[in-house]
C-alpha cells in the first residue's frame, strides 16, 4: 500500500482523503515542491478562471483574497464563501485550509517563493505528479523508467495506461506487449482507480 492511498482499495475516495488536515498539509507541501506556478501553467492557469477552487467566474486572486478575508467573519454575505467555510469547519480542516490559501496567495499573486517543508513532502506523490503532468520532453528511456517505477510500486493500471492510454507516450518505441506481460494480470482486484489516468478519452 502506498503512503497516501491504497491502489487496491475499491472504496478509496480521493475527495475524502484530501479533507483530512494532515493530508492537506502533505499535498500542499508536495505541490510547493512541484511548483504551484508550474502546475497552474500546465492547466492553462489564468486570472480569469481559478480551476483549483472550482468553476467560479471570478479572477483567482480575487477568490483567494475573499476566502482569506471571510475566514474569520461571523456573518458572510456571499453564499459561496459562507458555504465554503461552513464545509471546512464541519470537516475540521478550516485552519489548515486557511494557512494553505495564505501561502498559495503569496506564491501565485505576489510571485514569492516559499520553501517547502521536506518533512511533509510525499516523495511518491511528487514522482507521480511529475510523471502524470510533465512529460513534454519524453524520451524512450524516460518512458521506460516511468513504466518501471509505476510497476515497482504496484501501480499496474497506471503502468498499463502509459503503455496504451497516454497521448504523450504514443511515439515511444518500446515493446508494449512484452511489457504488458510483466504487469499484474489480475484486473479484478488490481488498482480500481489509476493515478496515471487514461488521457485518450
Amino acid at each position: 500500500m502506498l503512503s497516501f492511498y491504497d491502489p487496491y482499495d475499491k472504496d478509496f475516495d480521493r475527495s475524502i482523503w484530501i479533507r483530512n488536515s494532515e493530508n492537506i498539509k502533505v499535498a500542499h507541501e508536495t505541490f510547493k515542491k512541484v511548483g504551484y506556478r508550474r502546475l497552474f501553467l500546465e492547466y492553462n492557469y489564468s486570472y480569469d478562471w481559478c480551476w483549483i477552487l472550482g468553476d467560479v467566474n471570478k479572477p483567482c486572486d480575487e477568490i483567494i483574497d475573499s476566502l482569506l478575508i471571510t475566514h474569520d467573519s461571523e456573518k458572510i454575505r456571499s453564499k459561496y464563501y459562507r458555504e465554503f467555510w461552513d464545509r471546512r469547519r464541519t470537516e475540521q480542516n478550516d485552519s489548515i485550509v486557511f494557512e494553505v490559501l495564505k501561502e498559495v496567495s503569496i506564491i501565485l499573486c505576489q510571485d514569492i517563493a516559499i520553501p517547502y517543508n521536506v518533512d511533509h513532502v510525499n516523495d511518491t506523490l511528487f514522482k507521480l505528479i511529475e510523471i502524470r503532468e510533465f512529460e513534454d520532453s519524453l524520451t524512450d528511456a524516460k518512458a521506460l523508467e516511468n513504466f518501471n517505477y509505476l510497476k515497482s510500486i504496484g501501480l499496474y493500471k497506471s503502468a498499463y495506461n502509459l503503455l496504451f492510454e497516454r497521448y504523450r507516450y504514443y511515439d515511444v518505441e518500446w515493446n508494449q506487449e512484452e511489457l504488458k506481460i510483466s504487469l499484474n494480470s489480475d484486473t479484478t482486484n488490481c488498482c480500481p482507480w489509476a493515478f496515471i489516468e487514461d488521457s485518450t478519452k
